[in-house]
This record gives structure tokens, C-alpha cells and sequence, in this order.
């Protein structure tokens, strides 16, 4: 039996509205299609629900008076503008030792409930993206297997109570009731990737017409394999990456740069930060808000590195350290320890710029000091 689907996507700059037959065995049929420019909107957020619902009316018309026909269901996707993403991790026992739909469900369960959302947000999406089961690592699919504990990484993407208030109220204005809400970039991956995509790993980038301000240089990779090795008798064995690179809202990043995914956890470029040409980030590093990163940078795996940092070009560093906020670290120094933030550093082993500086120029007056104890001595 067939169902017969409205799917609004309300856009900056324009709304679509497609209406669309979906038969038993997946495949779709587009029956109509109406767009129509997108009024009371900024961004993606609604700040005119009057003006937003006429622009849908107009798009769902459209799309009515081409299809000749009416829809059963409701779907709207939404801009990303609404929504901020988490990650959260849920840990069962089997006592049956035999895992079925119902233990992943209680698996799924335990991490939204341990999920950290703020009250103005609500959950949209809960994605899984590795399972575990006992101690064996990144399971595609644990049904039907056996085991004592299953355990699951998910991402979970929330949207803001208010935003998502004010746009059923324009959709409901424009006389649709919504049956289901989804993020737009979601469902675009999901349309346009293939199995062997998606188990790689591919960037999908939903170019909008006022909210994708993410800049990404020719040449850039983005989640290569960790170098993360064991050391075993017949050589050495790398070991799997497990995790992501998230790259979040406003980040430019130069060309020829890698950007290496996570093995146990993500590797995360936080909003606001800039990154140069050439520049390296190891597996599960974490680098905060607003930084700035110049070229021929090196940062090795497992580094934290908080907001607004500045690191100069050619600038080296250790793993598992953590440099401090608002720190500046200049061209050509080595990073061989935590440091704290909100002060300048240079040199290799790395000290406080002044220190250093002062080191340097005693350095230099050493031919005179020794010159002038060969006069003391006459």
C-alpha cells in the first residue's frame, strides 16, 4: 500500500514544498513540487510567523495544484541554525547473554537518559554510531549476538524549544499538521549516500543560502586514520579509529591541511576558529572556540587546546597536554608541556616569552662577559 507524503523545507532564502508517493517496496514517486521565496525568515529562524506561514501556504499550493492529489503525512526539515549536538554513551547487562532488539533498545535508552541536553532544548535526533560488546570494539550491528554487557555511542542532536514553537506555529498557520520534524542535512546525507559511503565516511555539506559559513580549502582531509600503533613481534599494528571529526559552526580551514578522526573519541574544531594552511591535528584533539592556528603547525593527538588560543606559525607539540585560554605561542616553538593560559610563550623547551627573551639576550653578552674576566684577570 502506498502513502502519499508533504515534505516542507523551509530554507533562508527559499521554501520547498514536494509532495511525493511512497510505495511498499521504498521507492518514491515526486507527484508535485512548489518553491517560493522565503519571508519572516533570518538564517533559518523564524522572526515573522505571519510572513513565514504565507511563504509555505504559497510553496504548498504549488506543490497541490501539480500533484492533483492530497498527502497523508508531514514532514518538515529544518536548518541546522536550530540546533546544537551532543554526544552520550549508554552501558547494559545481558543476563540472557543473547542481544535482541529489546537490549539494544535499553542500551539506546540508558545513553539518552545520560545524554547532558540543556532545558531550552529538546531531542531531535539520537543516532548511533558505535557499539561494544564485552570488549570487543566498533560492532556494526550487535543483533543477534552473544554477550554479557552491550554498550553504545550515540550523537544526539537537539533544537531549541523556542525556534521549534514558532515554526510548527507557521506551519500550522499555513493549515499543515506536522507529523515529523528532521535536520535537513540529516536527511540529505541520507538520500545521497550509498552504503560504502557512509562506512568510509563522507563529508556532506548542505550549502544554504544564508546559514553554511563553514570554509574547507582544496586539498584538506579530513578524518584520516590516527597514527596510533602497537608494537607487535612480526611489526607494528595500527590500531582502529573509531571516532569523528566534528567541525563546528564558522570554522575556516586552509588547504593541504589533515585533520585526523578520533580513535576512542571525536577530533573537534570548536566554533569561530581559523586554521592556516598546512596545518596537522591528531586523533582526538579538542580545539576550543575562536582559535587561531598559522601555518606548518603540528598538534599530536590527545591535545586540548581551549578558546581563543594563538598558535604561530610552524609550532610543534606533544601529546595528552593541554594549553591554557587566551595563551599565545610563538613561531617555532616546541610545546613539550601543559601551559597556562592568558600568557605568551616561546622557545624550545618552552618558557614564558619575557623569560626567554631575557635568556637570549644574556646569551649574547657572554663574548663580552668573557672579555671583560680576561681584563680582570691581567
Amino acid at each position: 500500500m502506498s502513502t502519499t507524503i508533504l515534505g516542507i523545507d523551509i530554507g533562508s532564502t527559499k521554501i520547498c514544498a514536494i509532495i511525493a508517493q511512497k510505495n511498499d517496496d521504498g521507492d518514491i514517486k515526486i507527484l508535485g513540487a512548489g518553491i517560493a521565496k522565503s519571508q519572516g525568515l533570518k538564517k533559518g529562524i523564524i522572526t515573522n510567523i505571519d510572513l513565514a506561514s504565507k511563504s509555505i501556504r504559497n510553496a504548498l499550493n504549488d506543490a497541490k495544484r501539480v500533484a492533483g492529489t492530497q498527502y497523508e503525512r508531514v514532514i518538515v526539515s529544518i536548518s541546522g541554525a536550530y540546533t546544537k549536538s551532543v554526544d552520550s554513551s549508554g552501558i547494559v547487562n545481558i543476563p540472557n547473554r543473547d542481544i535482541g532488539i529489546k537490549e539494544i533498545n535499553r542500551a539506546m535508552q540508558m545513553a539518552d537518559h545520560n545524554a547532558n541536553i540543556p532545558n531550552e532544548y529538546e531531542k531531535l535526533h539520537v543516532l548511533p554510531y558505535n557499539f561494544k560488546v564485552d570488549d570487543q570494539e566498533f560492532i556494526e550491528d550487535p543483533l543477534g549476538m552473544n554477550g554479557a554487557r552491550l554498550e553504545v555511542q550515540v550523537h544526539i542532536i537537539t533544537a531549541q524549544k523556542s525556534s521549534l514553537s514558532n515554526l510548527k506555529k507557521a506551519v500550522k498557520s499555513a493549515g499543515v499538521e506536522i507529523d515529523n520534524i528532521v535536520l535537513g542535512c540529516y536527511a540529505s546525507a541520507i538520500a545521497v549516500l550509498n552504503h560504502d559511503e557512509r562506512e568510509l565516511g563522507v563529508a556532506v555539506i548542505d550549502m544554504g543560502g544564508a546559514t553554511c559559513n563553514v570554509m574547507i580549502h582544496a586539498g584538506t582531509i579530513l578524518g584520516a586514520d590516527a597514527f596510533y600503533y602497537k608494537k607487535r613481534p612480526e611489526g607494528f599494528d595500527q590500531l582502529l579509529s573509531g571516532g569523528r571529526v566534528v567541525i563546528e559552526d564558522n570554522v575556516g580551514i586552509g588547504a593541504l591541511c589533515t585533520i585526523d578522526k578520533g580513535v576512542t573519541g571525536d577530533t573537534t574544531i570548536g566554533a569561530g576558529t581559523k586554521i592556516d594552511n598546512q596545518v596537522h591535528v591528531g586523533h582526538d584533539t579538542v580545539i576550543g572556540k575562536k582559535c587561531l592556528i598559522a601555518s606548518q603547525t603540528g598538534i599530536a593527538g590527545c591535545v586540548v587546546i581551549e578558546d581563543e588560543v594563538t598558535l604561530w606559525g610552524q609550532v610543534g607539540t606533544t601529546s595528552g597536554i593541554t594549553i591554557g585560554s587566551k595563551a599565545v605561542v610563538m613561531g617555532q616553538t616546541g610545546v613539550t608541556k601543559s601551559i597556562e593560559g592568558g600568557k605568551t610563550y616561546f622557545g624550545t623547551p618552552i618558557e614564558e616569552s619575557r623569560e626567554k627573551l631575557k635568556q637570549l639576550a644574556n646569551v649574547k653578552r657572554i663574548p663580552e662577559i668573557i672579555e671583560k674576566l680576561k681584563q680582570n684577570d691581567k
